[in-house]
C-alpha cells in the first residue's frame, strides 16, 4: 500500500493518519531513509507541530518514535527540540519515548548528551529525559561506564546544578548500590544543601538497601505500533481525570523521594514511575517548594 504513494504524500501521513499509522509504514520508511530522517527532524524542529488543538500534533509524535527505529546519529538534535518542546506542553508521550530514542543513536550520542546536560543543569525540565537515556547509554555500553560515572559525579558536585537534578542522580547512584559514594551524599545533607530535604536520609538508605537496578528506562517503540496501543494510551490519558486523581497527585508529591523510579506508579497506570508522574512530580515541587507540599 504505502510503496505506490510519492515521499510527498507517503511523509504527510504522519500527520494525516493520525493514530492509524500501521507498522508497515515504518518499514517502508526505513527503505526511504534519505527523505524521511531530515523530514522528520524538520517536523520536531518546528515549535507549532506540538500544539494538541492542531490536527498536525501526531507529526510529533509519529517522528518521534520512527527517528528512534531507524537508529540514526543525525537525529540527536531533533530529539532535543522534541525534549524542549514537549515539557513546555506537557506532552508525556514523548517524554516515555525520549530516553529510548538517545540509546537507539548508539554511543556516538554520549558525548552529545553530555554536552547539553552540561548546559543545561541549571533546569532540571530540559535534562531529566537526557539523564535517562545517558543511563540506558551506561548500561548498554560497559567499555563506557567510567566516563559516564564521572560525569554524572561532576553534575552532582556543580553549584549551578539544578537541586532536583542534584537529588535525582543521588537516587540514581544510591539505586545503583554505590555505597562508596555514601558520604559525598550525607555531606550534602548535613550542609544542608538546597533541594535535599526532598531526598532525606532515610530516603537514602531507603535506595541503598531496597532498590537494586539499574536507573535506566526503555520502552518499546515498535509496540507503539502494534494495534490497540494507541487506543489505549488514549483511554489511560482520560483516566487522569478520574476522581481520586487529585488524592493520589497529592500522595505522590509528598512522597516522590521515596518511590522507586522503576517500581509502578502509584496512579495506576501500569507505567514505571520514572516514566510516568516522577518529571511532573519534580517539575512542581521545584516551581512551588517543598514546603506547601508537606502542610
Amino acid at each position: 500500500m504505502y510503496q505506490d504513494l510519492s515521499d510527498k504524500n507517503f511523509l504527510q501521513l504522519i500527520f494525516t493518519s493520525e493514530a492509524r499509522l500501521e507498522f508497515e509504514y515504518v518499514e517502508e520508511a526505513k527503505t526511504r531513509r534519505s527523505v524521511v530522517i531530515p523530514f522528520l527532524c524538520d517536523v520536531l524542529a518546528k515549535e507549532s507541530n506540538y500544539r494538541f488543538e492542531d490536527k498536525r500534533f501526531w507529526g510529533v509524535i509519529h517522528a518521534v518514535h520512527i527517528l528512534g527505529i531507524l537508529e540514526d546519529l543525525r537525529a540527536f538534535e531533533a530529539l532535543l527540540s522534541a525534549s524542549k518542546f514537549s515539557h513546555k506542553y506537557d506532552i508525556d508521550w514523548i517524554w516515555d519515548v525520549l530516553p529510548e530514542c538517545y540509546l537507539r543513536l548508539g554511543n556516538g550520542a554520549i558525548p552529545k548528551l553530555m554536552n547539553h546536560i552540561e548546559g543545561f543543569k541549571y533546569d532540571s525540565d530540559l535534562v531529566s529525559g537526557e539523564i535517562f537515556g545517558l543511563w540506558n547509554l551506561w548500561e548498554a555500553y560497559p567499555k563506557e561506564r567510567k566516563g559516564i560515572v564521572d560525569f554524572m559525579l561532576r553534575v552532582i558536585k556543580d553549584p549551578e546544578t539544578h537541586p532536583v537534578t542534584r537529588v535525582s542522580l543521588i537516587a540514581d547512584f544510591a539505586q545503583l548500590g554505590r555505597r562508596d559514594l555514601k558520604p559525598l551524599f550525607e555531606g550534602f545533607c548535613e550542609r544542608g544543601e538546597k533541594g535535599l530535604d526532598i531526598l532525606t536520609m532515610e530516603d537514602l538508605d531507603y535506595f541503598f538497601d531496597s532498590v537494586h537496578c539499574p536507573p535506566t528506562s526503555r520502552y518499546d517503540l515498535e509496540g507503539f505500533y502494534r494495534a490497540g496501543e494507541v487506543d489505549a494510551w488514549q483511554e489511560g490519558s482520560k483516566d487522569e481525570n478520574r476522581p481520586g486523581q487529585e488524592r493520589v497527585e497529592a500522595f505522590i508529591l509528598k512522597n516522590v523521594g521515596r518511590i522507586p523510579k522503576n517500581d509502578p506508579c502509584p496512579c495506576g497506570s501500569g507505567k514505571k514511575f520514572g516514566r510516568c508522574h516522577l518529571p511532573w512530580a519534580e517539575r512542581k515541587r521545584a516551581r512551588l517548594g517543598e514546603e506547601e507540599f508537606l502542610n
